[in-house]
């Protein structure tokens, strides 16, 4: 994996969404490739401040390949299991990805990320984000 920076000089086609300076690339050379947060999903600390909320992940995502890739946000808690989103992203499009479930008040391991299903495909990820709530601001779906 590799951040790129870009600060869009002269108009050059960009690997970040407008607004960011950053983006995570993703090169898969596997098929269900995920790229996840946090690195120990049993920590307590961790664990408590997700018990029983309400919580969505999103991000702006981009795939440099010539075809449609399927990135699909995901949530984990050991008690519900995995809750996988539906994302078809175009090609060479950033495309808003987003996904909402409800972590178990028991659940030992909670974790969010993104599965990438393609391999050989190059995926960047901007502006990612995970709030308390079933939404991320208005209008994304």
């Amino acid at each position: 994996m590799d951040f790129e920076y870009d600060h869009k000089i002269n108009s050059i086609p960009t690997l970040t969404k407008d607004g960011s300076f950053y983006s995570l690339k993703v090169v898969t050379s596997a098929q269900d490739k995920e790229v996840y947060w946090p690195k120990t999903p049993t920590e307590f600390t961790h664990l408590a401040k997700f018990a029983g909320r309400t919580v969505t992940i999103g991000a702006w995502v981009y795939v440099s390949s010539a075809t449609a890739t399927s990135v699909k946000p995901f949530i984990y808690d050991s008690v519900t299991g995995q809750t996988l989103g539906s994302a078809f992203v175009p090609a060479t499009t950033w495309t808003w990805v987003e996904l909402t479930a409800i972590i178990d008040a028991d659940s030992t391991s909670t974790y969010f990320g993104f599965d990438i299903a393609t391999s050989g495909t190059t995926v960047y990820f901007s502006q990612p984000m995970l709030v308390f709530g079933s939404s991320i601001g208005e209008g994304n779906t």
